[in-house]
């Protein structure tokens, strides 16, 4: 009798599952939820590309350039440092709650060790982490675009369209330079259009107000 009473349930809470489904901004969590969840998970299962080894080495040369005054690789010194320091930044505050938290071993010993694989895996590990977290700007970009183009109703196909391009998927693990300019143009783009769209619509309300009014 219970297992009856429990499938009599069923439709009622597909019912409900779908009433809340159709609502736009729980489509668009989900869908960011799902790429998120998606991407984390299988951030170790991605390589690692022939010239990542040179961006984690860019840091220590413009920090010896800056220190020591020495010449950097002529095709490495215009590369700036923000995306690579910040992402090093993350890694040195991950090792040093592993170390006090966890009791792993800290940086120093194996600091000296630069082809330690340990160290290497750890640190393009993290930074795959967070350029694909970085990514993420990208995608709630892209949704904001549509929302204003199209209404909120689409907004969620927009990023799952965008996760379906293989390039752009796999590029936002290790790409450290591609990635977080798609993020900073998309997120410019919306909000550039947001702005002009509340101008216009100001604009709109003055122009109206002023041909009432005044003729």
């Amino acid at each position: 009798m219970k297992n009856i009473k429990l499938f009599s349930m069923l439709p009622k809470v597909f019912e409900q599952l779908g009433k809340l489904f159709n609502k736009s901004y729980i489509k668009l969590g989900a869908v960011l939820a799902l790429i998120t969840l998606i991407g984390l998970l299988s951030v170790n299962h991605h390589g690692i590309s022939v010239d990542e080894d040179n961006h984690l080495l860019i840091l220590k040369w413009n920090w010896e350039f800056i220190q020591q005054g020495k010449k950097m690789p002529f095709d490495s010194r215009f590369h700036g440092i923000v995306f690579n320091g910040a992402a090093e930044i993350v890694f040195q505050i991950k090792h040093l709650i592993e170390t006090h938290v966890f009791g792993r071993l800290p940086l120093e010993p194996y600091l000296s060790a630069l082809d330690s694989e340990i160290l290497v895996l750890d640190r393009f590990l993290t930074k795959h982490a967070f350029t694909f977290c970085v990514s993420l700007i990208t995608y709630l970009s892209v949704a904001g675009g549509i929302t204003l183009l199209y209404g909120k109703k689409w907004a969620w196909l927009a990023p799952l369209m965008l996760a379906l391009f293989p390039r752009f998927w796999g590029h936002s693990f290790f790409n450290p330079k591609d990635a977080p300019f798609a993020a900073l143009f998309t997120l410019c783009i919306y909000l550039g259009a947001y702005i002009v769209e509340q101008i216009k619509d100001k604009y709109n309300f003055f122009r109206e107000l002023s041909t009432r009014y005044l003729g």
